[in-house]
């Protein structure tokens, strides 16, 4: 359906016609496709009435078929098929007209009213009605002439609902209903505005390195740069719809990801590679979505959604490489806001500050513990990592209860016990070491 249309030119089936000021809008601006269901509540035998503009005037009884797909009745094209019941019709621009010329397609506007759209041959109706539930028994519109490119005005026309194919739509809400409460919901959207700030960045180039860790700081005309710290990693960054991929330099003001371009020549450079990660001599980029841990997170960030207020604390995500084929590799987490503050306010007694601090910290455990060479439980204990000090004591505990056995079976009895305990630890590990999902 034409959502504007700005020039009518004549038709050169009717010359002496011109278009007719000011031009209609019939589409809305912002359209939403109608469910299968919809469109069997508005199939039926319609009869329509049609006063074009040189005096030529008809009724017929037309009856349009619900599409079989729903990518089949799509916003803009036409999908289910037109069944003249007058055979021939009585308008001599739809005398030759076949099957294929007879379609018809609808969508809903911003105001909740349907608008169709419908070919007939040469003529192409475009209207409005309002319904109640899923029915709408009426509509009322323009009739024009050519195609998209090239219409014509040439009258208008109305068309009521006489002998619906389903006479009760009840269970036609029902099986909407149903289909939508077990309907993925889509990908939470973000203003970039939420995103500008100091974040923490965790990166690591493989699965089996250490990751590196840089506090960064997002700002609002796209750019970025870590700070506080020798090594410099800087770029640009933005939004991108879940089902596109990210483009840098495009400075989108909403998106469901994150992208984070990394530039050399922005970027400090050691004989070790940009910023002193081993082996990067060149750009790359960063890919993630922002995470949401519970449910209860979630329901709360599609309300402040749509209040234009969604903030994400966390981004997880990968890095990727190429300008023609994009090839992944590493991993990278973002955490909000600036460590050291985050530490102040915490000591502070801000219990926010601390659950920050510690989703950080559970954050690092994870990383740390995820590679066998990376290291050990005891030093990332040491190193304050609260899951590794978790980890630690379960194995101080089952420690203590195998030296429990020993006392009570004796040595040939604790020898076997072992065997089996180390097996499954060593099973326990292997499972430990593929580290969290990302």
């Amino acid at each position: 359906m034409r959502l504007v249309i700005s020039t009518l030119l004549a038709s050169s089936l009717r010359p002496h016609l011109q278009p007719r000021a000011p031009e209609p809008v019939l589409a809305a601006d912002v359209a939403v496709e109608l469910a299968v269901e919809e469109y069997e509540a508005l199939a039926g035998v319609w009869r329509t009435q049609l006063e074009l503009e040189d005096g030529e005037e008809s009724t017929v009884s037309l009856h349009l078929a619900a599409p079989q797909a729903l990518s089949c009745g799509a916003m803009g094209s036409y999908g289910g098929n037109v069944y003249p019941m007058d055979n021939p019709l009585p308008l001599s621009s739809c005398s030759m007209m076949s099957v294929s010329d007879a379609k018809w397609s609808a969508d809903e506007d911003e105001k909740g009213r349907l608008c169709i759209n419908m070919k007939l041959g040469n003529l192409q109706l475009e209207g409005r009605g309002e319904r109640t539930g899923l029915r709408c028994s009426a509509f009322v519109g323009t009739v024009f002439e050519g195609t998209d490119d090239d219409a014509c005005v040439v009258g208008r026309f109305n068309m009521k609902l006489s002998l619906p194919i389903k006479s009760d739509t009840t269970d036609l809400e029902e099986r909407l209903a149903a289909r939508l409460a077990n309907r993925k919901p889509p990908p939470l959207t973000y203003a970039r505005s939420g995103f500008v700030g100091s974040w923490r960045l965790l990166l690591t180039l493989d699965d089996e390195a250490t990751p590196a860790y840089f506090a960064v700081e997002l700002s609002p005309d796209g750019s970025w740069a870590s700070v506080g710290s020798d090594q410099t990693l800087a770029g640009t960054w933005g939004m991108h719809a879940a089902d596109s991929q990210a483009e840098s330099g495009r400075l989108e003001e909403a998106g469901s990801r994150v992208w984070l371009s990394v530039q050399r020549e922005k970027s400090s450079e050691t004989l070790c590679g940009i910023a002193g990660l081993p082996g990067v001599n060149q750009d790359f980029h960063l890919s993630g979505k922002p995470v949401v841990e519970t449910m209860e997170k979630e329901l709360a960030a599609r309300a402040a959604e749509s209040a234009g207020g969604a903030l994400a604390e966390r981004v997880d995500g990968r890095l990727w490489e190429g300008n023609v084929e994009r090839v992944y590799f590493g991993r990278f987490s973002l955490l909000r806001g600036d460590g050291a503050q985050l530490t102040e306010e915490c000591h502070g007694g801000v219990a926010e500050a601390c659950v920050a601090l510690g989703r950080e910290d559970e954050a690092k455990a994870a990383w740390l513990l995820a590679a066998p060479e990376n290291p050990s439980v005891d030093e990332a204990c040491e190193s304050g990592y609260a899951v590794a000090c978790a980890v630690q004591s379960r194995e101080e505990q089952a420690k203590a209860e195998w030296l429990a056995k020993v006392d009570a079976e004796g040595i040939d009895e604790a020898c076997e016990l072992e065997s089996r305990e180390e097996e499954a630890k060593r099973a326990w590990l292997a499972k430990t070491a593929q580290g969290p999902s990302w």
